[in-house]
């Protein structure tokens, strides 16, 4: 990981001046083979996952796993899985999942599942809550295994729907920027400590203890390093 430290000192009368920053590369999205279904652009990636896991890395790069709401679009997602670039697992995970209570499908995406494809005749599994699509031809739904490791179909495309959504990780960063600023000038006042954590390191800051000596101020970044000014 690479970043800068700078701790700058003005005087006995005036707080230390900490700044950190971090920086790390982007992870880059695994080979993926991009469609068009019925106006919504998708994309096949290459990489295999669990279905949670699924989920996520469509959330991280895209935008969520694909939903089925019509049989046009459903027979648009066989064409375009029969043309894949590269050899597709049996099943491809789809945005679908079941209530374990009463066995209700829905998407993940928010879209009820008012059209359906499943194979005739076919009878859910209790350890299957997940869904996907058959790829050897007829594309029928199938219920899973979530733990089964699938190439997957996430959707695209709807910016504007994209930048609405927060996910977990980017939810939890917001509040913890608002928790930060708060309790800094909270302890600003105080002329006590702020200890805080973010993305697993460890930050201690120093506001103008009376016991320090004069011309000390002290920002630590820990478990890393410890340095002092």
């Amino acid at each position: 990981m690479i970043g800068r430290f700078v701790n700058v000192h003005i005087n006995s009368e005036y707080l230390t001046i900490c700044e950190l920053e971090v920086y790390g590369e982007l992870v880059t999205p695994s080979p993926s083979f991009g469609a068009v279904v019925m106006g919504r652009k998708v994309v096949v990636v290459e990489k295999k996952l669990s279905w949670s896991d699924a989920v996520l890395y469509c959330r991280d790069f895209y935008w969520d796993l694909l939903s089925i709401r019509s049989e046009e679009e459903q027979v648009e997602v066989g064409e375009v899985l029969s043309t894949a670039s590269f050899p597709l697992t049996k099943h491809v995970w789809l945005g679908l999942r079941r209530y374990l209570m009463d066995g209700t499908w829905f998407w993940m995406s928010g879209p009820s599942v008012d059209y359906s494809s499943w194979e005739t005749d076919h009878i859910w599994r209790v350890t299957s809550p997940c869904g996907g699509i058959d790829t050897s031809g007829h594309f029928h739904w199938n219920d899973l295994p979530c733990g089964d490791h699938l190439h997957f179909i996430c959707l695209t495309g709807e910016d504007f729907l994209k930048y609405t959504y927060i996910n977990t990780a980017g939810f939890y960063l917001i509040l913890i920027s608002i928790y930060i600023i708060f309790m800094e000038v909270y302890f600003l006042m105080l002329h006590f400590p702020l200890i805080t954590t973010l993305s697993g390191h460890s930050f201690l800051f120093f506001y103008g203890f009376k016991s320090m000596q004069q011309n000390q101020r002290y920002c630590l970044f820990y478990p890393e390093r410890s340095v002092s000014s």
